[in-house]
């Protein structure tokens, strides 16, 4: 009797399992696949670009990989409040003020524009040089979304609007 029990509880227990997870898209590259690790979070941007968000945490950022060469002051975009992935072009906006000695030429910055595939890694500390540069590229206007809601969408159904192979 007690093995017909367990059979049942495992059968409803695999059945359950595939239920809840049956939209879920799963990308060939891990690197799409991945809602983060045992001590964090993370979304998926353009690879090899993600926001990052420690358990425990409610801020998010984004490691920079190119400006983390200059040795300038920003080596992440840090608390991101905002993000938008339009045209291969990874946006993203902060209110974060880190300390900077404006002696040494830093400058405090709140919008950001990355282009993986031409390695650019720019921010700007005023919109409208802000909006004037996205528009070179071919952008005029952003959906912006918080991390949390991309967060959310990620993780329900497993797919992004920039994620190869999604729709």
């Amino acid at each position: 009797m007690k093995k017909i029990s367990l059979a049942y509880i495992c059968i409803g227990l695999f059945v359950l399992m595939a239920g809840c997870n049956n939209r879920r898209y799963y990308s060939a590259d891990p690197f799409y696949s991945s809602t983060g690790e045992w001590d964090s979070i993370r979304i998926p941007l353009i690879k090899p670009y993600e926001a990052v968000s420690i358990q425990g945490s409610d801020s998010w950022y984004i490691n920079l990989l190119e400006l983390q060469k200059t040795g300038i002051l920003y080596i992440s975009v840090p608390d991101i409040q905002k993000i938008a992935v339009m045209n291969d072009v990874i946006l993203a906006y902060t209110s974060y003020e880190p300390d900077h000695s404006e002696n040494m030429g830093d400058r405090v910055l709140y919008w950001f524009v990355i282009i993986p595939s031409m390695k650019i890694e720019t921010g700007f500390n005023n919109e409208g040089n802000f909006l004037k540069y996205i528009q070179e590229h071919g952008i005029y206007d952003i959906i912006w979304e918080s991390p949390d809601s991309i967060y959310q969408r990620f993780g329900k159904s497993g797919c992004l609007e920039w994620i190869p192979g999604c729709q």
